[in-house]
C-alpha cells in the first residue's frame, strides 16, 4: 500500500508521516474556515443588508493587515512555536467570545464583527499553516507536496459544504460556530 501511495502521489518514503499530518492539518483547518464564514455571512445577512457590506470590506481591508503587522512585530519576538500556537488559541478563544455573545445577547451588533473576524481567521489559519508547512518540508520537497498538502483545505470544504444545509436545519446558524471552534482545537492538537 504505501508503495503505492509513494507512487500516487509522488511521495517518498520518509515524508509519509510529515505529508499525513500536514494534510490532516489542512483538512482540520478548512473545518473552521468553511463554518465561520458561513455563520458569520448568513447571520449578517439577516440582520443587514448586503448595501452594507462594501463597509465590512473596507474594515477588513484595514484590520488585516493590521494584525499582520502585529504578527510580524511577534514573530521576531517570539518562538515559532508559540506564535503558531498563541495564533491558534486565539482564534479559538475569540470565536468561543462570539459564540457566547450571540446565544447570550442576541445583538446584532455583533454580526459584522463577526464577519470581519471570520476573514482574519481565513488569513491567520492560512498563514500558520503554510509557515508550519514552509519549516518541515524543502523546497524540492514543497514542489511535490504541497499540492497535495493543501488539498486537505478544499477536501474539507467540499464534504462539509455538503452538510451545511442539514446542520443549519438541525443545529441552527449559530451553533455553526461549534464546529469552527471544534476545527480549530483539532488544528491546535495536531
Amino acid at each position: 500500500m504505501k508503495k503505492i501511495l509513494t507512487q500516487v502521489f509522488n511521495i517518498e518514503i520518509g515524508e509519509i508521516r510529515a505529508v499525513g499530518l500536514s494534510l490532516l492539518l489542512s483538512f482540520f483547518m478548512g473545518i473552521p474556515r468553511l463554518f465561520t464564514v458561513t455563520a458569520a455571512t448568513s447571520l449578517f445577512l439577516a440582520n443587514y443588508s448586503a448595501n452594507n457590506l462594501p463597509v465590512v470590506y473596507i474594515v477588513i481591508a484595514i484590520v488585516i493587515p493590521v494584525l499582520g503587522f502585529a504578527r510580524i512585530y511577534y514573530e521576531k519576538r517570539v518562538s515559532f512555536f508559540s506564535l503558531t500556537a498563541g495564533t491558534m488559541i486565539a482564534l479559538v478563544l475569540a470565536l468561543c467570545c462570539f459564540y457566547l455573545l450571540l446565544l447570550s445577547t442576541g445583538a446584532i451588533w455583533v454580526t459584522p464583527v463577526l464577519l470581519v473576524w471570520a476573514m482574519v481567521e481565513w488569513v491567520f489559519s492560512v498563514v500558520v499553516f503554510w509557515n508550519t508547512a514552509d519549516r518541515l518540508f524543502t523546497v524540492r520537497q514543497a514542489k511535490r507536496v504541497y499540492g497535495l498538502i493543501g488539498s486537505g483545505e478544499v477536501l474539507a470544504l467540499i464534504v462539509g459544504g455538503f452538510f451545511v444545509p442539514s446542520l443549519v436545519r438541525f443545529i441552527g446558524t449559530t451553533n455553526l460556530l461549534l464546529f469552527s471552534i471544534a476545527g480549530n482545537i483539532l488544528t491546535l492538537v495536531n
